[in-house]
């Protein structure tokens, strides 16, 4: 059995996420804007993270074909955090609607790539989803560490997609902007989980080389 000493999940997120907003709290709003910005240091080690994990997926290759399916999750992933090219997408988030694709303004090439891009996505996470939880399940893997730390990186992606969202969310109860250290704190956390989640992952993938979900 493959046997390794690891810190809790659980805590390293409660750290991290503690770190963040401590850091929002303490930091010039302006550093705040600069470091967590769509174009910040940290954003451009998320997209580097989520390249390394494609290449260590594609290197592990256990099963191949799910780690390949993985493999280009986190590539695509990768491209979410960098930014589609403006000129084949304007706007990522209009590629998931029907609209995007029956609007005759838009080139139907771009349409096209677009839709093949965002099935080929889908697949591939669906896949992925349904095997390793298939696997998971037979199993029970979920009492495997390494598992764990997947589990709890897939958490904190979802959480940084929460506070995505909330500054949004409290606008529209208050009919009010978010105070600016709200929304700071929103921001801190939103891209630095968006990066905890992708280092969480390689660092599983690298230390179970030696292990195989299939």
């Amino acid at each position: 059995m493959f046997v390794y000493s690891l810190p809790r999940p659980f805590s390293l997120l409660a750290l991290v996420m503690a770190a963040l907003a401590l850091s929002a709290a303490l930091l010039p709003a302006s550093t705040v804007g600069t470091l967590y910005s769509e174009e910040g240091p940290v954003e451009s080690l998320a997209v580097l993270v989520w390249l390394v994990l494609a290449a260590l997926l594609l290197w592990w290759r256990r099963p191949p074909l799910l780690s390949i399916a993985w493999a280009v999750v986190a590539a695509v992933l990768a491209l979410r955090e960098a930014g589609l090219p403006p000129a084949l997408f304007p706007s990522g988030k209009r590629l998931l609607t029907v609209a995007y694709y029956l609007d005759p303004s838009v080139a139907l090439g771009n349409r096209m790539l677009g839709g093949v891009l965002v099935l080929a996505s889908l697949a591939c996470l669906g896949y992925g989803i349904g095997a390793t939880g298939w696997r998971m399940w037979r199993r029970r893997a979920w009492r495997e560490p390494l598992i764990g730390v997947m589990l709890v990186a897939a958490g904190a992606l979802l959480l940084g997609q929460l506070f995505e969202a909330l500054p949004g969310w409290l606008e529209s109860i208050s009919s009010q902007p978010a105070p600016q250290l709200v929304a700071g704190i929103c921001l801190a956390l939103e891209e630095g989980l968006e990066l905890l989640c992708p280092s969480m992952l390689a660092y599983a993938v690298w230390r179970g080389k030696g292990m195989s979900l299939g």
